[in-house]
């Protein structure tokens, strides 16, 4: 997170602001509100957004800087099955946007731990090769299992009565 305190004057707020760099806390503590009952799932929601990161050796004009446009989608299932084959159709979605639409030629990877999205127990992505031969990332999608929803007390009624977290 970005804490902003101050203005581009150097004039400092009464109030410090937070720019983020993703989206998780907000739609999660949503999602504790909106979800109760296995008839909500699953719940899919999509944005599109600004988010920053805190980027000083990788930036690129024109393919990464600080702010960047980001699409995201938070999702809630009834089971890890469920969110598995959700992470499968991201990753064909992909295939179809990006090979059978644009012809960018990519392949998908699972991030090792120290190069997947923190809060995921697995993080896949699709990567190319630039004309310089260095490598970009595009979309990924994240198996991200229990750890915000616990966090955030997201859980739903089963079709047995029991209450189990998303």
């Amino acid at each position: 997170v970005f804490w902003v305190t101050e203005t581009g004057a150097g004039e400092k707020l009464e109030e410090k602001m937070a720019l983020r760099p993703t989206s998780e806390t907000a739609f999660y503590q949503m999602f504790s509100i909106w979800i109760r009952s296995y008839k909500d799932l699953p719940f899919k929601t999509y944005q599109r957004a600004q988010v920053f990161r805190y980027e000083t050796k990788a930036t690129k004009p024109f393919i990464r800087s600080r702010e960047f446009y980001w699409i995201e989608t938070h999702n809630a299932f009834d089971s890890r099955e469920n969110a598995l084959k959700q992470a499968k159709e991201d990753m064909e979605t992909t295939k179809e946007f990006l090979w059978d639409q644009l012809a960018i030629p990519f392949i998908f990877f699972e991030r090792p731990q120290w190069d997947k999205f923190p809060g995921a127990e697995f993080t896949f992505a699709a990567d190319t090769l630039m004309p310089d031969g260095k490598i970009i990332q595009l979309p990924s999608t994240h198996i991200i299992s229990q750890k915000f929803t616990k966090a955030f007390n997201v859980k739903f009624t089963n079709e047995k009565g029991e209450e189990e977290y998303c």
